[in-house]
């Protein structure tokens, strides 16, 4: 249409090209007589996602045909016409830079409208992982869209790294309404892996029907098990059960597991381990506790486990030395839960689990039945000091007692279990949702600060940092290997 249009010019016309929207073309907005360019630069238009704005674009091309040199001038808008290429405020009639009135140049609308076509989109994806690891599993929830007036009926396809890996059934989607479905996939092999979300079965605009991600995965999750000593018979061991539940994990999953006393922690790399457990360990034997403080604020993750060797007022003692990095909440005293001990009695003195946070998104899967963790009987544990400046966030309570908790510190974690991990103090161990509990909280805390960035090649990232020094340089790797420092 706009060819035709140019090709009517006689010579010595002067005409302009203006695009309501999408990239700019490289011609200057001005008059030309030499038509050939307007005709090359229609030849470099691109279909855009971006909305046209036409009511500024007519003001512009009134600024243009300001010139006396022409006798005869008008504009010639080639548009389907759509009520949101409008601005919703008219324009002004003379914006005091000497504006032609609207009667003086006629406006000419061309409408090339058809009959709708039905369309639908992709929409948000977004993709969830409990840990950033090869063989553990991806969630990726993809919205779809209608756009259109009528119900529609789509189908979504699963691709990574090229090849298709799970397939939707129906997704129906009502006019004007969006829908959700979730791929589950796993991925054997680390390293950075392409992602492509397709929408199939034709539809009014292609632009839209593919969406593309990047999913980075380690090869193994590093994980350390602190305790105070080795005894002779394992089962006697504070992390026994623990232990037990990482092995069996690291059999399925790539989990690597180290275990050392609290005379051993003084030599180790702490900054090599996403999750460290510190099981019963007495305050008095951790000794210096700055490299502790350190790997929590620089991203590391602590997971506390009371027992009989921790005392209160030493474990507060040790935080406020540390800043308060490594614990969620002060300590307070031990509290010996008074009940008949029965696992079915509704009474509320039974000493079990009775809330657990099911926002949490380590918790979710466990929430339900009830019955899994009100089925915890906890007999002894260590009350916290509730303080509502610090922004701790309790994941389990014992009747009305903060069991479990987790606090923010730096880049990194601090979670605090008031009971043991072993049948001293309750049977938590025993239950069915300990295994589960203990994998999903490792992976919660070794993947939360896991991000998939969903970017398009050319868009803009923009990242932030939460030190209080200033950065005078910055390394950027980008995913080729290429390295850019600035400033």
């Amino acid at each position: 249409m706009a060819e035709q249009l140019v090709s009517q010019l006689r010579p010595g016309d002067g005409a302009a090209l203006l695009v309501t929207g999408g990239p700019q073309l490289p011609i200057e907005q001005k008059l030309y007589t030499d038509h050939e360019i307007i005709l090359q630069a229609l030849g470099e238009c691109r279909v855009s996602l971006q909305g046209a704005d036409l009511a500024s674009k007519i003001q512009e091309a009134r600024r243009l045909l300001q010139t006396p040199e022409y006798a005869n001038r008008e504009i010639i808008v080639i548009t389907d016409l759509q009520k949101r290429s409008w601005n919703a405020e008219a324009p002004s009639r003379s914006n005091g830079k000497g504006v032609a009135e609207p009667t003086r140049i006629p406006v000419l609308a061309v409408d090339v409208r058809r009959s709708e076509v039905p369309n639908a989109a992709i929409g948000e994806v977004q993709v969830t992982q409990s840990a950033a690891v090869a063989k553990v599993p991806t969630e990726v929830t993809v919205q779809v869209v209608n756009h259109s007036a009528v119900r529609q009926a789509k189908h979504l396809e699963l691709h990574i790294d090229g090849v298709r890996q799970a397939a939707s059934p129906v997704i129906e989607v009502e006019p004007g309404q969006s829908a959700h479905h979730v791929f589950t996939v796993t991925i054997d092999r680390p390293g950075i892996h392409r992602g492509t979300i397709r929408l199939l079965d034709e539809d009014a605009l292609k632009l839209d029907d593919r969406h593309h991600f990047a999913i980075l995965l380690r090869d193994h999750l590093r994980v350390a098990v602190i305790e105070s000593r080795h005894h002779a018979v394992p089962f006697l061991d504070a992390a026994f059960y623990l232990k037990e539940a990482l092995r069996v994990v690291s059999d399925e999953w790539a989990l690597d597991l180290d275990t050392w006393t609290v005379d051993e922690l003084s030599g180790q790399s702490l900054a090599d381990y996403d999750v460290i457990f510190c099981v019963d360990l007495p305050a008095d034997r951790l000794g210096d506790v700055t490299s502790l403080e350190q790997y929590v604020r620089q991203g590391g993750h602590l997971f506390w486990v009371a027992g009989e060797e921790v005392a209160s007022n030493a474990y507060n003692e040790m935080n406020r030395r540390a800043g308060g990095a490594l614990l969620p909440l002060e300590l307070g005293e031990r509290r010996e839960i008074q009940g008949d001990g029965g696992e079915s009695s509704g009474s509320q003195e039974v000493p079990h689990i009775g809330w657990v946070d099911e926002e949490y998104e380590a918790i979710r899967p466990l929430a339900n039945p009830a019955s899994l963790y009100q089925s915890v009987l906890v007999r002894t544990f260590i009350s916290v000091r509730v303080d509502s400046e610090k922004s701790a966030r309790v994941l389990a309570r014992v009747g009305e007692e903060p069991l479990l908790i987790e606090r923010r510190v730096g880049e990194g974690r601090v979670v605090w279990l008031g009971t043991t991990m072993h049948t001293d103090w309750t049977n938590l161990p025993l239950k069915p949702i300990f295994l589960p509990l203990v994998a999903r909280m490792t992976f919660h805390l070794a993947g939360s600060d896991a991000r998939c960035e969903d970017l398009a090649a050319g868009t803009v990232w923009s990242f932030s940092h939460d030190r209080k020094e200033k950065l005078d340089r910055w390394e950027i790797r980008r995913p080729d290997g290429e390295v850019i420092v600035q400033p």
